[in-house]
């Protein structure tokens, strides 16, 4: 079939309130959809690109004033950008499969299957091979970013705040690799702990999904802990760093 095309011009009544609408008039109100919506998707990108723009130029500036000789090191830069790019990664991915699993499996909606994503994983591996100041600096991106491209709820990137910073604080613990199970138990706990009083205060805690949520939560610290057990071996080979957790080994 050939395309269609009307010219519409700017203040034109396309339907009258209670007319029938002909099928010309549904080819230019739907014309009109897609053009806003095309509109509205680009806008979206642009806003969001320039927002993750500002928190990275945030972060440069707090790295050259306060983590100076870090920034020295072209090595640990570009291995901070691969965490970096490799958590917005996994978010993407656990966030696509999140949504898959809601919809196969019928039970329990998208946002309560996005509190199992690993969001404490740039935190911990920051914790593990740099320090303590980077591993805080991952947990607030990574909180920020959860909260650019996940639905409009303060909850889930609470949740990846404070089990990022959990994950940070246990920067002196990462002595085996059991350590990291260890953490990633303390994590499932933390988001636990946001996750129920959120539910209570959206009255959905004593539920059949509240509590899907909660497990939800938990799962997030064990696949965090699985991420960073699978990935923290292969950063250290590319990037030639030894771990506390390596150097013990050793």
């Amino acid at each position: 079939a050939k395309p269609v095309f009307f010219n519409i011009k700017k203040g034109e009544m396309i339907a009258r309130e209670g007319e029938r609408i002909s099928p010309q008039q549904v080819i230019k109100l739907r014309g009109l959809t897609a053009r806003r919506e095309k509109r509205g998707f680009a806008g979206n990108v642009l806003g969001i690109a320039m927002l993750i723009a500002v928190a990275l130029a945030l972060a440069a500036i707090y790295l050259l004033r306060f983590k100076a000789k870090l920034m020295g090191s072209p090595r640990k830069v570009v291995l901070m950008a691969v965490i970096l790019v490799g958590t917005i990664i996994i978010i993407q991915v656990f966030m696509q499969v999140g949504l898959m699993f809601s919809e196969a499996m019928g039970y329990g909606d998208a946002l309560s299957y996005y509190y199992a994503i690993p969001f404490a994983t740039g935190a911990m591996l920051g914790a593990i091979l740099l320090d303590l100041e980077v591993a805080l600096l991952f947990s607030a991106l990574t909180a920020f970013l959860a909260g650019l491209v996940l639905p409009q709820t303060f909850g889930l990137p609470l949740t990846a705040l404070v089990g990022g910073l959990v994950a940070s604080f246990r920067v002196n613990h990462y002595r085996r690799r059991s350590s990291i199970l260890m953490t990633a138990l303390f994590v499932g706990l933390a988001n636990a702990a946001v996750i129920v009083p959120l539910l209570l205060i959206e009255g959905r805690l004593f539920s059949a999904e509240g509590g899907f949520a909660v497990l939800m939560g938990v799962a997030g610290g064990a696949v965090t802990g699985i991420v960073v057990s699978a990935s923290l071996p292969l950063l250290e080979s590319m990037f030639n760093i030894a771990s506390d957790i390596k150097l013990l080994e050793l």
